[in-house]
């Protein structure tokens, strides 16, 4: 289970509604890469672990005639959500919900996505919390930092984060689903992240 006090995401979410704009054009800078493989999919989109649902309300914009949810597991959090697609009058759902127990049906979305979220879980979880997601979605992108990105910027982001190699985070995906697509992003060799598309296994 998530390693973290929940408020400390609040206190991290809260900040980010007086200047939305710009953090929403900050977010898509950082994460242009799987908001792109997203562009390229269709049907109905779920963010899990949405935070301040940046990524839903960026995929929306890009795909506004689309169905986007976001979830998380923190109600405060998810009212951060709420207010952020508010002020960027981005038309997403927002409910609170647990990343191993989705409200949803079997393929109710085509994709479910996250970004900076596997990372501060255990193996175990991770392949659990993916089996979970390609139950509810045909497709999981996922964003994730490898153990280089903390190296270059000396620490942790947020305390709690696993510094995971790349070998590990293949070997974590390839056993929870079939890897479709992979980009690793970075300047080669020091590549500082990876996204992933993973379907069900055959």
């Amino acid at each position: 289970m998530h390693q973290h006090d929940a408020s400390q995401w609040q206190e991290h979410f809260t900040p980010l509604l007086e200047h939305y704009d710009f953090h929403l054009a900050e977010h898509f800078r950082a994460n242009y890469v799987p908001l792109y493989w997203i562009m390229r999919l269709e049907g109905a989109i779920l963010e899990v672990g949405c935070g301040s649902a940046r990524g839903a309300i960026l995929a929306k914009r890009l795909n506004p005639t689309r169905r986007v949810v976001a979830v998380d597991i923190d109600e405060n959090v998810c009212k951060i959500a709420a207010k952020y697609a508010e002020l960027a009058q981005a038309d997403i759902e927002v409910q609170q919900a647990d990343m191993f127990n989705l409200p949803f049906k079997d393929n109710e979305f085509f994709v479910a996505f996250s970004s900076g979220l596997l990372e501060h879980y255990s193996n175990e979880d991770i392949v659990r919390g993916l089996h979970e997601q390609l139950r509810v979605a045909g497709y999981v992108l996922v964003d994730v930092p490898t153990n280089l990105y903390y190296i270059q910027r000396g620490g942790l982001d947020y305390g709690d984060e696993r510094q995971v190699s790349k070998s590990e985070w293949l070997y974590v995906f390839a056993s929870s689903g079939q890897i479709v697509e992979l980009s690793f992003v970075g300047k080669p060799p020091e590549e500082t992240g990876m996204t992933v598309l993973l379907a069900k296994k055959q």
